[in-house]
């Protein structure tokens, strides 16, 4: 893995993968998601459909450092590069400025963002890129499953509009055997292996504080999550 921060892109190749070949065709299909980490675990079965629908692993665009670890095991991704911000100013934002000369030299290729807000639509339009589709051209639906939205926003569906039938819904990580093993090692000197463990976020710092809550549909109140473990 390959990092380059300061006022470049930061970027992560997966060690797993290969890129596809030069003068290959098309782009490998790039997806935008400036999200958490919940967010981009979600992305996954967009992201392997369309390695397979196009025969070439994805790229990403993301937000930070963390996203590189979802996804450096998974085949379906060779390549991700992050910026630190998507809220900062163009004119503020180094990573953004790079971003965009990177957009502008890329080959032609689809193009999926999934984010609904014009600053980051405002990335490729500086960049004069053509979206194959983004959140803004295909609208989630009330109370419709973000995995389901970004199957639409994929173009997988039936001749009803609606997801297909055989499109796999499931998200996943990947773990290497010496990952298992450190966790493992690390379990047995807490004294917790042969336990079941039970992992829970109850909230990220944005929605848990207290002058957010009334306005982050997210929220819950601890005490539900206190019932919850017991």
């Amino acid at each position: 893995m390959t990092i380059l921060e300061n006022d470049k892109l930061i970027k992560h190749w997966n060690p797993l993968v290969s890129p596809p070949e030069p003068g290959s065709g098309e782009a490998a299909p790039l997806v935008i998601r400036f999200g958490a980490l919940g967010d981009m675990i979600l992305t996954t079965p967009l992201l392997r459909a369309l390695a397979e629908r196009h025969q070439q692993p994805c790229e990403v665009i993301a937000r930070g450092n963390f996203p590189a670890m979802v996804f450096v095991n998974l085949p379906y991704v060779w390549s991700v590069r992050s910026i630190k911000s998507n809220k900062t100013p163009y004119l503020f934002n180094k990573q953004k400025q790079t971003l965009v000369d990177w957009l502008k030299t890329r080959p032609k290729g689809p193009i999926y963002l999934l984010q609904s807000d014009i600053i980051s639509h405002k990335i490729f339009d500086r960049a004069k890129v053509k979206l194959t589709c983004s959140d803004l051209i295909v609208e989630r639906r009330i109370n419709e499953h973000v995995i389901d939205h970004m199957a639409r926003l994929g173009g997988f569906t039936d001749d009803n509009g609606e997801v297909h039938p055989d499109y796999n819904r499931g998200c996943e990580l990947r773990v290497t055997k010496d990952e298992v093993a450190a966790v493992q090692k690390q379990l047995a000197k807490l004294e917790y292996d042969g336990h079941d463990i039970v992992v829970i976020q109850p909230g990220f710092r944005k929605c848990m504080n207290i002058h957010r809550r009334q306005t982050k549909g997210k929220f819950w109140p601890i005490e539900n999550w206190i019932r919850l473990i017991q």
